[in-house]
């Protein structure tokens, strides 16, 4: 990430940092204090990212889908929830915007032709070594994601099941 100077003290430019993969981008737009981490995941049309969650570390995450429509889950990751193992899904489209606490897991497929564009803010940092990731398409599970054969990174297809999955205490 890289800061650039205006003449106003304190006040400055953002370019955030980009990573590009078959998915489409992540941009890392904001990573420190006092926001702590701000991303921004731009999509093409049927990727699936998560289902992610971290047990270390953990974070909770405001969501804000800023262009396109996507089918957003959450899944309770926490043992002493009431909904643990279970997941809520739904259909968001541009300017929905939702928070998601510590140890719930979250993951989307996009379904607007143009790709979407989500934002994430993150109460923490990253620690890579924190996160986790359950497999999108786990039986167990059968979450009905709407399109087939989607456009899913190594990470993610190398997720866990969720009964080998750690949770969150």
């Amino acid at each position: 990430m890289k800061n650039y100077s205006s003449e106003i003290p304190g006040a400055y430019y953002i370019l955030g940092d980009k990573y590009f993969d078959k998915r489409g981008t992540f941009s890392v737009i904001w990573d420190g204090q006092p926001l702590n981490r701000f991303c921004v995941a731009e999509s093409f049309y049927g990727v699936v990212r998560g289902l992610h969650y971290h047990t270390c570390h953990s974070n909770d995450r405001i969501v804000r889908v800023t262009g396109g429509k996507i089918f957003d889950v959450f899944l309770d990751m926490r043992l002493d929830s009431p909904m643990f193992g279970k997941y809520y899904a739904r259909l968001e489209a541009s300017g929905a915007l939702f928070y998601v606490p510590r140890g719930v897991a979250h993951g989307y497929q996009v379904l607007s032709k143009h790709g979407a564009r989500v934002e994430y803010w993150f109460s923490d940092g990253y620690y890579p070594e924190c996160e986790k990731t359950v497999l999108w398409n786990d039986p167990y599970l059968s979450i009905p994601w709407p399109l087939q054969d989607p456009i899913v990174s190594d990470k993610d297809a190398e997720g866990k099941l969720f009964v080998n999955s750690e949770y969150y205490e």
